[in-house]
């Protein structure tokens, strides 16, 4: 009947004899160190059959042996002897998953190797890895021991010199041993190409238990016979390594699998205790970091003790992120109500078509910043702003910011000015230029009132080093005021060095000491008089309708031989500036009426060609400002167009009033060449490097023939 059930007489004698048997290996682990009580264990187990007593054992998997081979001396010397090595040979037949064993290996060794991550030598834990080739884990500190130079091998097998050297070499070696560090171009050094002893020692003995003497065939064999066992033992050590690394990555994912369940616990409790705004503001990357502290990457039973000391460990973390989480929410909040008052600026200021004089106005920083605006801003997060009181104040604010900001550069600039002509408004005039800071880009034509308002200069923006502390010390809604346009990273930039860029209202006293701005107003009264312009009533744009290029005499007549240019007037200021600054007052004279007639042509065909660089101004929209790839977009996504020259020739575009207009076409252009340039005329018009040369015999047929 039994049989008939499928159970067979063997199993069931031993499912009678196994819940004694499991009493005897208890006793074994109670007994352990009390001889007397092992020895009667010892007795106890040897009054099971031995046949009964070997199927238990033929049952059993590879790792369960190895550890009762470890549970007393009883069961080490009964596991280990090696007349019973059938016993584990079973046990590997029961685990197929396990690599095949190599004949060079014992059993027990071969399942020491794979369930023991110890060193071989000196036992230290966590040895995950065997050494390359070989069947043996041996750890970092113990390998020098463990392994020989190669040429240090060589005299240790003594006078054997066909065996050096048909076994020994360097290119021989690798069919014999397990290479530590193999190395082709590192030859005589000594941490590379090493041997394992234990293997030298073996090989060295088989070769002199050869009989000698020793015939050419027996040193073949002995040969052959080395390499097959080579390569059997370099497979084994593949399929073992493979092994291993299947069961490391298997370990790996069930142990990040238990972290991440700890993980999920731990947040879900710091939910329940009150930190789930925190959770929520730190997003992936702060959970990251939190799964990164030692005492979270614990998989051990959640404790309320282990709780309480997780709690302790992120405290620091968790209120850090608070304040940056409450720090968001009022920057966020203070955004929208300075966006809302840039917006109302602009539609004070701005009516379509836009025009460049209207981006000469205030900014919000100007405003917000002043006590009755602050008072309606800086409100809690939670508290609605009174949108009606702010568009009834901001342009009285504005209004009057603009006015004593006019007033207070007119008293700068008005004691350098001279004589001016009855009725005329001083900073309207040509030669009310402001001297530029160290920081500053502008020029003669951006250099001067309304668009200074526009530039992002000294008067606007505060650029130092150490200044993270000054910036430290101001109020909460100050420092987001000044650092609203901060990116992620300057904020991050910020943290952790002792520089900061931050915008500041307009401030006309940082511009350089009023003194030195008489020097600038004596180099434009010059070139408003070599244009034959009255300097004391002629405006910026008196200049661009009187349309005439200058040459300097100056340098023409001190060096003749060099290159002559024409400039445009502000491009003459630049030229005084860089070229005779030490205190040399130069000569000019107008260009002729042919060359200003290649000029214009040139200028007719520079308006076909969009410049590559520049910020530019939407004449339609009331505030779009950007750079010239982000134009070209705007223009066909928003207004449909897409020729971007045409857009800048028809005034749908116009350079922002803080940049240039050599952007557009050159300020300065090669009249003549000198007699020392040994490069031949070109045979067109080049804008290289922001200069024109003008040819004068071929450019009129060139554009007359393009138009």
């Amino acid at each position: 009947m039994q049989e008939a059930c499928g159970a067979s007489p063997v199993q069931d004698g031993l499912q009678c004899y196994v819940p004694s048997l499991h009493q005897c290996f208890c006793a074994v682990q109670a007994a352990s160190g009390d001889m007397c009580a092992l020895d009667a264990v010892k007795l106890e187990l040897a009054l099971y059959p031995m046949p009964l007593t070997v199927n238990i054992f033929s049952c059993l998997q590879p790792l369960d042996l190895l550890h009762l081979s470890r549970a007393c001396k009883i069961f080490r010397s009964f596991f280990l002897d090696k007349k019973r090595q059938i016993r584990w040979d079973s046990a590997l037949k029961n685990a197929p998953e396990l690599p095949p064993r190599s004949s060079s290996i014992s059993a027990p060794a071969f399942v020491h190797l794979l369930f023991s991550p110890y060193c071989h030598s000196c036992g230290v834990a966590s040895v995950r890895e065997t050494l390359p080739g070989s069947l043996t884990r041996c750890c970092p500190k113990c390998l020098p021991q463990w392994t020989i130079w190669y040429k240090d091998a060589i005299p240790k097998a003594g006078d054997a010199s066909r065996f050096v050297r048909e076994v020994l070499s360097h290119d021989e070696i690798p069919h014999f041993f397990a290479i530590q560090d193999r190395s082709d171009s590192l030859l005589l050094d000594p941490g590379f190409n090493r041997l394992l002893k234990y293997e030298f020692e073996h090989i060295t003995r088989i070769f002199e238990g050869l009989p000698r003497p020793l015939t050419d065939e027996a040193f073949e064999a002995f040969k052959q016979a080395l390499r097959e066992e080579r390569e059997e033992r370099l497979q084994c050590s593949v399929d073992v390594e493979t092994y291993l690394t299947a069961v490391e990555m298997a370990r790996e994912a069930e142990l990040e699998a238990a972290r991440k369940k700890q993980l999920d616990q731990i947040l879900e409790r710091l939910k329940y205790a009150g930190w789930d705004k925190e959770l929520a503001h730190m997003g992936s990357r702060g959970i990251a970091t939190i799964s990164a502290i030692p005492i979270v990457r614990q998989t051990s039973k959640l404790t309320e003790g282990a709780w309480w000391k997780i709690l302790t460990a992120l405290n620091d973390f968790l209120k850090q992120t608070q304040k940056e989480r409450l720090d968001k929410e009022i920057r966020d909040a203070l955004r929208t109500r300075f966006e809302a008052l840039e917006n109302i600026l602009v539609a004070h200021y701005v009516t379509l078509p836009r025009t460049a004089d209207m981006d000469c106005r205030p900014w919000y920083i100007d405003i917000a910043l002043l006590p009755p605006c602050r008072a309606l801003l800086d409100k809690p997060s939670t508290t609605p702003v009174p949108t009606a009181k702010l568009e009834t104040l901001i342009p009285t604010l504005a209004d009057e910011w603009y006015n004593s900001t006019k007033t207070a550069l007119a008293e700068y600039i008005c004691p350098h000015l001279g004589e001016i002509a009855a009725g005329v408004a001083p900073l309207t005039l040509a030669i009310a230029v402001f001297p530029r800071s160290e920081v500053c880009q502008g020029t003669a034509r951006s250099l001067r009132f309304p668009a200074l308002l526009a530039h992002n200069c000294a008067c606007r923006m505060r650029t130092q080093r150490h200044e993270s502390e000054w910036l430290t010390q101001k109020d909460e809604y100050t420092r987001i005021a000044m650092t609203l346009g901060w990116t992620e990273t300057e904020s991050v930039h910020y943290e952790y060095d002792d520089s900061c860029t931050v915008r500041v209202p307009f401030n006309a006293g940082a511009l350089p000491p009023p003194e030195t701005a008489a020097e600038g107003i004596a180099r434009m009264r010059r070139i408003v008089s070599a244009l034959g312009l009255d300097p004391a009533r002629a405006t910026p744009d008196d200049l661009d309708r009187c349309d005439l290029w200058l040459r300097c005499t100056t340098c023409e007549t001190a060096r003749p031989n060099d290159d002559i240019f024409m400039w445009t007037w502000s491009g003459a200021f630049e030229h005084e500036r860089m070229v005779h600054k030490d205190n040399v007052s130069p000569t000019w004279r107008q260009v002729d009426s042919d060359s200003m007639a290649n000029v214009h042509v040139l200028k007719a065909m520079r308006s076909f060609t969009f410049p590559d660089s520049g910020r530019w101004s939407c004449s339609l929209c009331s505030s779009y400002t950007s750079e010239t790839a982000k134009t070209k977009i705007h223009l066909a996504d928003v207004h449909g167009n897409t020729d971007a020259a045409k857009a800048m020739r028809d005034g749908l575009v116009y350079l922002h009033p803080s940049i240039e207009r050599s952007t557009i076409f050159p300020d300065h252009i090669l009249f003549r060449e000198g007699v020392k340039t040994k490069a031949a005329w070109p045979s067109n018009v080049s804008f290289a490097s922001g200069t024109a040369i003008i040819r004068p015999d071929i450019i009129l047929a060139q554009a007359l023939l393009r138009f």
